[in-house]
């Protein structure tokens, strides 16, 4: 198979970079409490959105994915931290469990029904209730799945913060389910980094 720059296309750039920036703020809140709401609350809610034209539509502009853009340049350059092992573990285990699901025919029926038929507008407009109906369907259809996500990090903020882990790492399947019907794979990942890098560079016009 050729792969070239007309394959890493935007739509792949983009939905790479949101499984990061999932993996990420994972990661993050595992280990402390922070200040980034307007980005978290809109990379969680990007999970109830199912009329969006465009990936860039979904997810936004370029700042809304930076940390997850900057943490693949920093790995692919070959930075190598305890915080990047873990959201390295992260996003290969939400890509395993993507696939996984989608081997249990029944069980991703039922979870895409549930989420299609949901009016959103009658959910409590509350942030809250929004995170607390996404982590129960995490719970529901992906926990069970084997592997399980191991989230490291310190208990108080894994007790805290659960219900936006959860969350995201609802968030983030979705993202690797996008990624992979761009063209992604962990193959292509290792095996073209200088080209993905290049066009993660353009893509935050470092």
């Amino acid at each position: 198979m050729i792969f070239n720059n007309k394959i890493i296309t935007d739509n792949y750039i983009i939905s790479l970079s949101a499984i990061f920036q999932c993996a990420y703020y994972v990661n993050s809140l595992a280990q402390e409490d922070i200040k980034d709401d307007v980005r978290i609350n809109k990379l969680i809610n990007t999970s109830l959105v199912n009329d969006a034209n465009s990936y860039q539509e979904l997810y936004g502009d370029t700042t809304n994915l930076f940390n997850g853009a900057s943490t693949i340049v920093k790995i692919l350059r070959g930075d190598t931290t305890n915080e990047l092992i873990n959201i390295q573990k992260y996003v290969i285990s939400l890509g395993i469990l993507e696939k996984n699901v989608q081997r249990e025919v029944n069980k991703y029926k039922s979870f895409q029904n549930e989420l299609d038929s949901t009016n959103y507008k009658e959910l409590d407009t509350g942030v809250e209730n929004h995170i607390s109906y996404l982590s129960n369907l995490y719970v529901k259809y992906f926990s069970p799945l084997k592997p399980r996500v191991i989230v490291i990090g310190k208990s108080v903020y894994l007790e805290k913060n659960a219900l936006f882990i959860r969350s995201l790492l609802l968030a983030g399947i979705r993202a690797s389910m996008l990624w992979r019907l761009s063209g992604g794979s962990k193959w292509h990942f290792l095996m073209y980094r200088k080209k993905i890098l290049q066009k993660i560079n353009d893509y935050l016009k470092i």
